[in-house]
């Protein structure tokens, strides 16, 4: 348990993950509720990231929810916590794939393994922001992303979100997706170049549409 002080308000009683999980084990409800608002919309965020799809993602959070009532973990600290329920999560989105029909194509197969190979060690491994001027004004910018997302291998994809929008390193990465460090680095590097490769031939295909027009 912490006491923190913010600017000039009073001091606001902040509870450990850990000590809400003894609560909770306990049987204080009010104390599962806690420590459930404040994970759901990390829980929701990777899984709608990973499915791409808004009910599953809820579905996966209920699931999220349900397993975590019944598996709670007693010995805890914050950041094991976190990346446990991440874990669990990823673990859920699995299973939600498994069980999702149809498949979109996979860019690596597309692409071919040698092919990251080789625009990784020419070291074109640019950064998401700089994307193509076509693609960054458009306005369904985010359905595109998301659909790039989604022809990613799904270990891939973990990666790419656990890295670009949770911010975990990637020891912390390797312990959710159950990989080495190195793996996990490996997969990074793919994922963005396939993403951008993807991208990029979006961009063209709407710049020779709009010509066209």
């Amino acid at each position: 348990m912490q006491i923190q002080k913010q600017g000039n308000t009073p001091f606001v009683l902040v509870v450990s993950d850990a000590l809400l999980a003894r609560v909770t084990l306990a049987g204080d409800q009010q104390a599962f509720a806690t420590l459930v608002r404040r994970y759901d919309a990390i829980i929701f965020n990777f899984a709608y990231r990973f499915l791409g799809d808004e009910q599953q993602a809820g579905d996966v959070l209920q699931e999220v929810c349900l397993r975590l009532y019944h598996a709670l973990p007693s010995g805890t600290t914050e950041t094991s916590f976190k990346l446990w329920l991440l874990r669990m999560t990823y673990t859920c989105c699995i299973d939600e794939l498994s069980r999702k029909p149809g498949r979109t194509y996979r860019l690596s197969e597309c692409y071919g393994a040698f092919g990251i190979q080789e625009a990784a060690r020419a070291g074109r491994v640019a950064g998401l922001a700089q994307l193509p001027a076509a693609l960054s004004a458009c306005s369904d910018f985010q359905q595109v992303m998301q659909q790039a997302m989604m022809a990613l291998l799904p270990k891939q994809r973990a990666v790419l979100v656990l890295r670009s929008i949770l911010r975990l390193s990637f020891e912390e990465i390797g312990g959710v997706v159950e990989i080495s460090v190195a793996a996990a680095q490996t997969c990074f590097t793919q994922a963005k170049i396939l993403l951008r490769q993807y991208l990029r031939e979006r961009s063209e295909l709407m710049t020779a549409g709009l010509e066209k027009m």
